[in-house]
């Protein structure tokens, strides 16, 4: 590769990144407008169908797996391979457990319903936060990426633009218009 072609792909990839920063961008609008309307819904099915496609998201936009350490998981920058995603998917698991409960309303107990709508709120809240930091991390992410694509960019200089006539430069001065008289007469 020459040159050229080293900074076309160089602005390839910062179009690239600013493409993908703006899905993410929606993604948090989406996640926003999804946490206002769904908060007091308990429409269990619908919160995991929304989670689930998020996270595969979030896990194709992250970087691409490393080496394994250790024989155990990929290591990924987001990592949905660990501990603590087992702890969100069983908040996940609780959100649908007392979401059913709260819908089907079993045997009419007051205390333990408003202790299942207590559950289920703080499910849905810890659910959405968690999703929200691992895009606006995401983004963070590509953001750091994008700069240093951008500093890569300024190592290369731009052309310089072809001047054929000394007035191209500036056709208001009057001084280098008169210099030009003045040397077009000798």
């Amino acid at each position: 590769m020459n040159s050229v072609q080293h900074k076309e792909h160089i602005i390839n990839v910062i179009e690239n990144i600013k493409q993908q920063n703006i899905i993410i961008e929606k993604k948090l609008q989406e996640l926003s407008i999804f946490y206002i309307t769904n908060k007091d819904k308990y429409d269990y099915e619908l919160v995991k169908t929304y989670f689930d496609n998020l996270k595969k998201f979030i896990i194709s936009n992250d970087i691409p797996p490393m080496a394994y350490i250790c024989n155990t998981h990929p290591c990924k920058f987001i990592n949905y391979f660990n501990n603590y995603y087992e702890c969100e998917n069983n908040v996940l698991n609780t959100y649908i457990e007392y979401s059913k409960y709260i819908v089907n309303k079993h045997n009419g107990f007051e205390n333990h319903s408003e202790i299942c709508i207590k559950m289920a709120n703080d499910s849905f809240n810890f659910i959405c936060k968690e999703e929200e930091d691992k895009l606006i991390h995401l983004m963070l992410m590509k953001d750091k990426k994008l700069k240093c694509y951008e500093n890569l960019l300024k190592l290369y200089p731009e052309p310089e633009p072809e001047i054929k006539n000394i007035m191209d430069m500036n056709p208001e001065n009057l001084e280098i218009v008169n210099l030009i008289d003045l040397f077009s007469e000798v």
